[in-house]
């Protein structure tokens, strides 16, 4: 059997990519937000990180 062109070899898959929740206190803890980032742990380039108004419980 011969692997169709859309199979993808596991060198070819994107690296794993990790996230992480932050409780960010600002102004002498007056303010508080959440972030979230997610990367990928092998390059300091491949990062997003986005603060949240609700959580995601709230957003269902």
């Amino acid at each position: 059997m011969n692997p169709s062109s859309s199979d993808a070899d596991a060198a070819d898959l994107p690296a794993a990519v990790t996230s992480e929740g932050y409780r960010i206190t600002t102004d002498g803890d007056d303010e508080t937000f959440f972030a979230l980032c997610i990367e990928e742990p092998d390059s300091d380039d491949a990062w997003i990180m986005s603060d949240t108004v609700e959580g995601l419980d709230a957003m269902r």
